[in-house]
């Protein structure tokens, strides 16, 4: 009798294939590995700034036509000059827009930093590995503009507010940058509230300077409302185009209904109402009204789960539903990386939780015990705006606690 072929039971079989499994799995890990380690530091960058140029928009839907930006010119003169800038302005004048634009315009290695992306992270080997980086992040980038040039965008600061460890994190980066006077530098951020003024002091301290992102001039609107088929506009209209928002918002209102009269939008929330019954109704005509009416209720929920989210970002599952690829095709969600999203403007989000808020008749304390003090101060307006508008019995109550009881 011959020896037993114990390779050739499904036992045998069975542990062929693991091993072989086993095997392949450790190759693809070292060849990961030494692709990994033969990108650069400049590598890197590039990759990531790509990727964040992508979530900004910065043509208007339908006319799709770049806005001229006059800050730009006077950032790079401060850079001509040695001195790093702090860009400042309300939520939804373009500050997005200018970074993604000194981004795509740089003829040096850049950085585009989306500081929310690193919200999460609280030290600085945390920071230097979100970047597959072997040395710290500030001296990578010295080290890089002493031999190339080198220019540092740092985006959406103000998302650092709550975030104490993410934000000293990033403002030693702009500083350490800063006075290396090698490296461009420009951090962007709000600069209205209390708060985001605390943030920024440690930066006006240390030089730089300010620069204000600026409404939209009349007569660029009135040109972008002209593009449109809109000759007459009226004057509410065009100051309420003077908002980067609120003019894409016109865009797509337009785009979906060509016949729409304008005349009847006299504020904000008024063309905010107008663009989500204008998708309410395209989806009801296209999908069916029961689908029409998830949209706005999926798109605040998802509101409410970014706002809870130290990034604003929210996981959407790997099959997508019809009316989550709803709103991706009107650009209400962006796809930022893997399964996670996050919304296309910040403010449309806030507008889309107050809103719900509102329908539930929440109250100031209902929405900081949600979301937090912080982000609640971004909400409040629009709660009071649409308590107002609809001449709500609640508004009494909330305007109560907002003057009263909110700290």
């Amino acid at each position: 009798m011959g020896v037993p072929d114990h390779d050739a039971s499904p036992q045998g079989h069975e542990s062929a294939t693991r091993i072989i499994k086993a095997q392949g799995e450790q190759t693809e890990t070292l060849l990961g590995a030494i692709l990994k380690s033969e990108r650069t530091p400049e590598d890197e960058f590039s990759t990531y700034t790509a990727k964040a140029m992508l979530m900004i928009r910065d043509k208007l839907s339908l006319v799709e036509i770049s806005l001229p930006r006059f800050e730009i010119a006077r950032i790079e003169e401060q850079w001509e000059l040695g001195k790093p800038v702090l860009l400042s302005g309300q939520s939804g004048t373009g500050k997005s827009g200018i970074a993604k634009a000194l981004a795509r315009e740089s003829i040096k290695p850049v950085l585009l930093l989306d500081a929310r992306d690193v919200s999460h992270l609280n030290d600085e080997p945390s920071l230097r590995h979100h970047f597959n980086l072997t040395a710290p992040l500030g001296e990578t980038i010295i080290n890089l503009a002493r031999d190339k040039g080198f220019r540092l965008v740092i985006d959406q600061f103000d998302n650092l507010i709550d975030k104490i460890r993410a934000a000293n994190q990033i403002t030693r980066l702009a500083l350490e940058c800063a006075e290396s006077k090698v490296v461009e530098v420009i951090v962007i951020s709000r600069n209205k509230e209390a708060n985001e003024g605390r943030l920024l002091r440690p930066l006006i301290q240390a030089g730089f300077f300010s620069i204000e992102s600026h409404e939209i001039p009349e007569g660029v609107v009135i040109d972008v409302l002209k593009r449109l088929g809109i000759d007459s506009p009226t004057l509410e209209l065009v100051q309420l185009g003077q908002n980067l928002l609120n003019l894409e918002i016109v865009c797509m209102v337009r785009q979906q209904w060509s016949n729409f009269d304008f005349l009847t939008t006299s504020s904000e929330t008024a063309l905010w109402e107008q663009f989500i019954q204008i998708l309410q109704d395209r989806e009801s005509a296209a999908n069916g009204i029961d689908h029409a009416e998830l949209i706005i209720a999926r798109a605040a929920v998802l509101a409410r789960i970014s706002l809870q989210a130290s990034d604003l970002t929210f996981r959407l599952e790997a099959t997508i539903s019809p009316v989550e690829r709803s709103l991706i095709s009107c650009g209400i969600i962006v796809h930022k990386e893997g399964r996670f999203y996050r919304f296309g403007h910040e403010k449309l989000q806030d507008y889309l939780y107050a809103r719900s808020m509102c329908d539930q008749g929440s109250m100031p304390n209902d929405v900081g015990v949600e979301i937090g003090s912080q982000l609640m101060r971004n909400i409040l307006p629009f709660m009071e705006s649409v308590y107002s508008s609809r001449k709500s019995d609640f508004l009494p109550q909330f305007l109560q606690e907002v003057f009263f009881n909110v700290k």
